[in-house]
C-alpha cells in the first residue's frame, strides 16, 4: 500500500511540474499568417482537482481524500481519473474492520450552466468488511457507481467545487460508507 501511495504522490507531483512550466513566447512577426493558426497543447486542458470529504457520525470518523486529474474533452465535458485514500475509525465496528482504505475512480462531469454541473463516477475501493459466516474481518474490492450534481464557483481567483452524489450500488449491510449520499468539497487549478 505504501508503494501505491508513493507512486500516486509522485505522479501528481509530476503533473504539478507540467503545469508550472511557462509557455514559450514567440516574437511578433516571426510566424506567417498560414502557420499562425492556434495549435492547442493538450496539457492546457488538464485540471488538477484535489477533494476531501469528512463524515462525523455518532461513533464514526471517516476522512476521504481524493486526488483527481481531469481533461477538458469538449467545451462542457470533462473526464478524468482519481486516486482515493480513506481513514476510518468506527467505535461500533467488529474487530479488524476500519483503518486505511485505498482505491481509484474514473469520472465524467458535464457543465449545465456556468457554475452548475452533473457528474457520474465509477469507484473501486479496497476495504474491510466483517464476514459473519467465518466470524472474521476480510478485505475486498467494493465498487460504487455514483451520480450527482454540484457547483463550481470562482471565489477570489480559486475555482471551488462542491458536489453531492448518490451511490447507486449502496448495500447498507456491506458498503464501507454508512450513507449512500456522498458530499465532497474541493478546488481545481
Amino acid at each position: 500500500m505504501k508503494v501505491c501511495l508513493a507512486t500516486l504522490i509522485l505522479f501528481f507531483l509530476y503533473v504539478q511540474v507540467l503545469y508550472s512550466q511557462s509557455k514559450v513566447q514567440i516574437p511578433r512577426g516571426s510566424i506567417s499568417k498560414r502557420s499562425s493558426q492556434k495549435t492547442e497543447n493538450w496539457t492546457e486542458n488538464l485540471k488538477y482537482m484535489p477533494q476531501a470529504s469528512l463524515d462525523l457520525s455518532e461513533n464514526l470518523i471517516s476522512l476521504q481524500l481524493n486526488s483527481r486529474i481531469a481533461y477538458q474533452l469538449i467545451n462542457k465535458l470533462r473526464i478524468g481519473v482519481g486516486g482515493n485514500y480513506v481513514f476510518s475509525k468506527d467505535n461500533t465496528a467488529p474487530p479488524g474492520v476500519g483503518g486505511s482504505y485505498y482505491g481509484g475512480s474514473v469520472f465524467a462531469q458535464y457543465s449545465l450552466w456556468k457554475i452548475i454541473f452533473v457528474q457520474t463516477e465509477s469507484e473501486a475501493m479496497r476495504v474491510d468488511y466483517f464476514d459473519n459466516e467465518i466470524d472474521q474481518a476480510k478485505r475486498e474490492w467494493q465498487f460504487a457507481w455514483l451520480a450527482g450534481a454540484g457547483i463550481q464557483p470562482k471565489i477570489l481567483g480559486i475555482q471551488l467545487q462542491v458536489s453531492l452524489d448518490y451511490n447507486l450500488n449502496h448495500d447498507p449491510g456491506r458498503s464501507w460508507r454508512r450513507s449512500p449520499w456522498v458530499f465532497r468539497f474541493g478546488f481545481s487549478f
